[in-house]
């Protein structure tokens, strides 16, 4: 079974986020909290609590989520039915 059919939002996010590398004076290092949280436009704790699943975004956050983290909106919402929190 694919590992990707059963992951939770929080696991996908959370795998998507450290597949994103970014370059730091030549030297590449997956994208932070941080870096996810200011391009989507919230708080870095808020990007820790969604990969945790203990907290589920409104529809916008998840929206600005797939935009930052360049993958479409509903590979993201496929995910919702198998998170702990909801």
């Amino acid at each position: 079974m694919n590992p990707e059919a059963t992951e939770t939002l929080g696991q996908r996010v959370k795998r998507l986020r450290l597949s994103i590398m970014i370059d730091f004076n030549g030297s590449e290092k997956p994208m932070t909290h941080e870096q996810l949280a200011e391009r989507s436009n919230c708080c870095k704790k808020t990007i820790a609590r969604i990969e945790a699943d203990k907290e589920m975004p409104r529809f916008d956050l998840i929206s600005r989520l797939a935009a930052a983290l360049n993958v479409p909106i509903t590979y993201l919402e496929e995910t919702l039915g198998r998170s702990k929190k909801g």
